[in-house]
């Protein structure tokens, strides 16, 4: 009879989705022990199992994404924000290697970002176009790799569990991504397709399945528990927790004495140079690693220089150089003491000229890596004697200058809190040079005129971003132009984080969006990266987002290269569209507003409240808004540049 077919079926399907189901559920518990609470899914994962399953579990909580490139940044912000784990998943083969410039940035966090994708498309042939079915060679160097066979019945839970335990602690160790590949039986991030089925959805959550689950959740729980992972419900005490390097590290420094020979050379080097003359350069720093940085520094009162990305910024226990690159103008790299000269960058006094050996300090320290400044670099360069690098996430084969000596502190900063000098008289004295900036630039004459004015360029308008910043608002700095002129003028105790990404402008308003879901959150990029990643304007609308586009109508870093002519500099490397972003942010809903001036500025911060808003800051060259008729309200033309080159084309077409 067909009733009697048909219910076979539907049995056989309810089954089936049992199995999936039990195998997602297997999945989520070991994301849920690993720390995450955040997974972000590509639309192939709408009306699974997987969806299904994710949703009848509280933690981790699945966001849903259209683009798996856009997916991957926000994911990527998210994580670098709350600096705990977070999740992606992919159902095919190509969306996972659209993950691959996120894969690229992320690299060198301590946290690991978690990849999951199905192992779909290896019967797929070679020769099938726009199908990318071996992903394993692109992402080998980017990523601690895992497979994960559920359709191998010799692999229990327990031994699956395992292995991604070792893989993600191999991962943590390395700063890797790490790639979770799955090679699910028939289902596992299927769609579920009959609609009769998916009306009783819930039936299958019966008693007898959800004891099933309950025991599954028991065997991945006690793996991790071997493991000495804090576990959701509360798990391990601290003491447990502690790894047996941390722990051993802990008990060193507690019980060290400066009486004692001291048995770890780094350990050795690092109280040397707390105990001598130091200066210190502090680059990027995440806010967990600027923490203990931020406390030795302040009990040795070392001079600083902090990037822009250190996150030691506006604190004021600090002794702070808030200019270096102008002392670095004034007093140039001494090539002179290699018995060499440049006339471009010898001062015109002959008394500025001095040599970095007679510098009022012993050491040169650097914390953390990555300089948005590139005087420094070049004066480490310059001065390779007793410098000195400590470093977490940075490889030793990428530090900031030839000649130093690497101090890898593996597991984290928190050694440096110990090492307090053994005088205050050494260090807390020592002079600092000039400082071109200091902290009366906020009260300063020049800059209640410039509240009055129009805000003229970039550096005009991190002055007056000074002023408005709320301590709680979390800040994400684009590149190019837009974040040299922060590292040169921002100088709030706001937390800050930054990409550099493949090509520098990539998914940075997805990563924005991705910061903006862990607490409000201002993102300051320039307009040719807003352009390129227009499709993530859509994330704002869930987020509390101020998103502020620097428009200066093209790509105005080249600005400062000494190119030859005016010509070259607008045919080749400005790059100018002539438009604004208001239809833009109406087609996706968003709040929008375009300010020329502080108090605009002011209010359109404080109008938008906690909400999300995209905020244009109008920094077109008059040159170019005054080449047609027809200004809009930044300034640019109605008519665009692009629409003024396209008719000199069609004209010069017409004219053959």
């Amino acid at each position: 009879m067909p009733g009697t077919e048909y219910r076979h079926m539907i049995k056989s399907i309810i089954e089936y989705g049992h199995k999936s189901i039990y195998r997602d559920a297997e999945l989520v518990y070991v994301l849920n022990c690993l720390g995450v609470r955040d997974v972000f899914c590509d639309n192939g994962l709408l009306e699974s199992y997987m969806e299904l399953t994710l949703q009848h579990f509280s933690s981790p909580v699945p966001h849903m994404g259209y683009d798996e490139r856009i997916t991957g940044f926000q994911a990527m912000g998210c994580l670098k924000a709350s600096e705990s784990p977070v999740a992606v998943i992919v159902s095919t083969a190509h969306g996972l290697v659209n993950l691959a410039p996120m894969l690229m940035e992320i690299q060198g966090q301590r946290t690991p970002l978690i990849v999951i994708s199905s192992d779909e498309g290896r019967d797929v042939p070679e020769s099938f176009t726009g199908s990318v079915s071996r992903t394993d060679p692109y992402l080998a160097n980017f990523c601690e790799y895992v497979q994960i066979n559920y359709a191998n019945e010799h692999l229990t839970p327990t031994a699956r569990t395992h292995r991604i335990i070792n893989a993600y602690r191999l991962a943590e160790a390395r700063h890797k991504p790490l790639h979770v590949r799955i090679s699910p039986e028939l289902g596992m991030f299927s769609r579920i397709t009959l609609d009769e089925f998916t009306d009783d959805v819930n039936s299958f959550f019966n008693e007898e399945f959800i004891s099933r689950l309950m025991d599954l959740r028991e065997e991945v729980y006690s793996c991790f528990a071997e493991q000495f992972f804090r576990l959701p419900d509360g798990g391990k005490s601290d003491e447990a927790l502690l790894t047996e390097s941390n722990r051993n590290l802990k008990d060193n420094l507690n019980s060290m004495s400066r009486n004692m020979t001291d048995t770890d050379p780094k350990l050795n080097l690092l109280r040397q140079i707390t105990d001598s003359r130091t200066l210190v350069f502090a680059g990027a720093l995440t806010a967990t690693e600027a923490e203990p940085v931020e406390k030795y520094l302040a009990g040795t009162g070392f001079p600083v220089y902090a990037d822009v990305q250190s996150n030691l910024r506006g604190r004021k226990n600090l002794n702070l150089i808030t200019d270096f690159d102008k002392w670095y103008r004034d007093h140039p790299p001494v090539a002179y003491l290699n018995g060499q000269k440049f006339a471009d960058t010898r001062p015109e006094d002959i008394k500025a000229m001095i040599g970095y050996n007679s510098l009022p300090f012993d050491y040169i320290l650097i914390l953390g890596g990555r300089f948005i400044s590139k005087t420094v670099p070049e004066f480490l360069s310059a001065k390779k004697e007793n410098i000195v690098q400590v470093f977490m996430n940075d490889d030793v084969t990428t530090l900031n200058a030839s000649g130093c000596r690497g101090v890898e502190l593996k597991d984290s900063y928190e050694v440096l809190p110990y090492l307090l000098p053994v005088s205050d008289g050494v260090t807390r004295k020592l002079p600092v040079y000039g400082s071109g900036m200091s902290t009366g630039d906020v009260e300063s004459k020049e800059l209640s005129t410039l509240k009055r004015s129009t805000i003229a360029d970039e550096e005009s308008f991190y002055r007056l971003l000074n002023l408005i910043l709320s301590p709680k608002q979390r800040v994400f700095l684009g590149n190019s132009l837009s974040v040299r002129m922060a590292e040169k003028r921002l100088h709030t105790a706001n937390r800050i984080l930054t990409n550099r990404v493949v090509s520098g402008i990539d998914g940075l308003i997805a990563t924005a969006a991705g910061i903006a879901m862990t607490g409000e959150t201002v993102a300051v990029i320039g307009d040719t990266s807003a352009l390129y990643d227009l499709g993530s304007l859509g994330l704002l609308r869930n987020v509390g987002l101020k998103l502020i586009i620097l428009n200066n109508n093209g790509g105005r870093i080249f600005t400062r290269f000494p190119l030859p002519t005016e010509k070259l500099m607008k045919e080749s490397f400005i790059n100018p569209h002539g438009l604004n972003f208001s239809h833009f942010c109406r087609a996706f809903g968003i709040s929008y507003a375009c300010v020329t001036k502080f108090s605009e500025l002011k209010d359109a911060f404080t109008g938008s409240g906690s909400g999300s808003c995209v905020i244009e800051v109008d920094l077109t060259p008059k040159k170019t808004a005054r080449k047609a008729t027809g200004k809009s309200r930044n300034g640019n033309t109605e008519k665009t540049l692009a629409d003024d080159y396209f008719s000199r084309f069609h004209r010069a077409d017409r004219s053959r």
